[in-house]
This record gives structure tokens, sequence and C-alpha cells, in this order.
């Protein structure tokens, strides 16, 4: 999550900058859908490893909240 923060904050510089550099601000929202899909796929990975370790009764009432 530091890494998201750390390219929001030189995304802003770069959005608020004087000279405004287009490229440089594509690059930075790149990383940053680069960054969310790993964040995406990493929850996927850990809901599999969690639903492997419960029972089906413990994934119901996970479902339930």
């Amino acid at each position: 999550m530091g890494q998201m923060q750390d390219e929001q904050a030189q995304m802003n510089e770069q959005y608020y900058s004087d000279n405004r550099d287009d490229a440089a601000l594509s690059k930075s929202y790149r990383k940053m859908s680069e960054l969310r899909h790993q964040m995406f796929d990493l929850s996927l990975s850990v809901q599999k490893q969690i639903d492997a370790v419960l029972t089906r009764q413990q994934r119901e009432k996970q479902k339930r909240g």
C-alpha cells in the first residue's frame, strides 16, 4: 500500500507542476493501475488460501458476514 501512496504523491506533484509532463503522468497512472491489479490478484490468492483451511460451515458464515 505504501507504493500506491508514493505513486499517488508523485502523480499529484507532476499534475500540479508548472511544467506538467504528460508522459510522466501517464507512466505514473499505469504504475498505479499495475499496483491495483497486483493487490487484486493478491487478495484472490489470499482468499483461496483462507478457503482451503476453513470448513464448509465457516465459509458459509464468512459469506453472511
